[in-house]
């Protein structure tokens, strides 16, 4: 199983996410950024690590989601609600972010273990 933290970052009912560099596995594909938890590493720390690396980003990892982990495959994801603290966003890893409504995630193209958190977060 791969231990993987993502950050969940709200603004009001939109939600922050990075859509997958071509080079990548799940090309093209959207997720919410993050990254594998290192040896010696909790998700928190793995999240600020990788959304300074990735992004150019230092966030404040707030609480885990009400779920704590969500698995899908060999995957298991371990979102933190997180506030962006400073910086100025730089795609390192990815090719786009944007913000999406929640209402509207279906619109995009997810990686699988984050269509399961993305019905999890919304009740759908």
């Amino acid at each position: 199983m791969l231990d993987v933290a993502c950050a969940l970052i709200l603004d009001k009912n939109t939600i922050f996410a990075a859509q997958r560099a071509a080079h990548k596995s799940n090309p093209h594909l959207w997720e919410f950024p993050g990254g594998k938890i290192e040896p010696g590493e909790d998700a928190p720390a793995a999240i600020i690590r990788e959304m300074k690396e990735e992004l150019n980003l230092h966030v404040l990892p707030l609480q885990p989601f009400e779920h704590k982990t969500v698995t899908s495959g060999s995957v298991c994801l371990h979102p933190w609600y997180c506030s962006i603290q400073s910086g100025k966003l730089v795609l390192r890893d990815h090719q786009r972010y944007q913000w999406v409504a929640l209402q509207q995630w279906k619109e995009l193209l997810w990686t699988p273990p984050d269509v399961t958190l993305l019905e999890l977060l919304t009740g759908e």
